[in-house]
């Protein structure tokens, strides 16, 4: 499994260079060959396993489980840079208001896909409106944040069927509009692996959903005072 395999490197990464980190694998609702995969690596990683059958949902299972001042998410599909959890863990340091850390860089990837390459925006220097940030995620899942940003921002839970879902969207969106700073973390890089057959954005576009940005308009009335204002 490569990303568990990326995922051990960069935490051994970490270590070494005296940050203290350990590899949760989150198994939601697992078949019997995806626990036999996980326990390959059951001597590196602590294996936790639960049935809440949603990627959001599973996230905030594994915020529970965590026991470090410091999480980092990353999804089954992709591939993280060895330096990712050190590169992170130093600018969150030297950051001093709260903040959410992104790899700089993303490249997109998979079978029959065609790849593109592109940068994520640091607050810090550039100009993004919140009014930008409703029409366009500008951020993928893989996150690094002290563990109280999580629990104070739980990610909502899809709903595919209703029209609810991309929780990481919405998790971008409540963050920023409460004013937590989404920064990256410099000569980093994800690898995101992407399938036209069969995936979670695919099954999100086939029932047209958008995130659930009523919870968070609910909790945040006034935001519309700041939509044009740069985060």
């Amino acid at each position: 499994m490569p990303s568990i395999e990326t995922a051990l490197t960069a935490v051994q990464a970490a270590n070494q260079a005296g940050v203290a980190a350990e590899l949760v694998l989150i198994l939601d609702n697992p078949d019997s060959i995806t626990i036999s995969a996980a326990k390959r690596f059951e001597t590196n990683a602590r294996i936790e396993l639960t049935n809440v059958r949603d990627l959001g949902a599973a996230r905030n299972h594994g915020v529970g489980c965590a026991l470090g001042r410091y999480i980092a998410f990353l999804d089954g599909d992709d591939l993280c840079c060895r330096n990712w959890l050190v590169a992170a863990y130093r600018e969150a340091k030297q950051f001093s208001n709260p903040c959410i850390v992104h790899p700089k860089f993303n490249l997109f990837f998979g079978r029959d896909y065609s790849r593109y390459f592109w940068m994520h925006p640091d607050v810090r220097k550039d100009c993004i409106k919140l009014s930008r940030l409703l029409v366009e995620n500008l951020w993928t899942s893989s996150v690094f944040a002290e563990k109280d940003t999580f629990i104070h921002f739980p990610y909502v839970r899809n709903d595919l069927k209703n029209g609810v879902g991309y929780e990481d969207w919405a998790f971008n969106v409540e963050t920023a509009i409460a004013g937590v700073k989404h920064i990256v973390a410099q000569d980093t890089i994800l690898f995101i692996r992407r399938n036209k057959e069969s995936s979670l954005l695919v099954a999100s576009a086939a029932h047209a959903v958008m995130p659930d940005f009523g919870r968070v308009f609910a909790r945040y009335p006034s935001f519309m005072d700041r939509i044009d204002i740069c985060l």
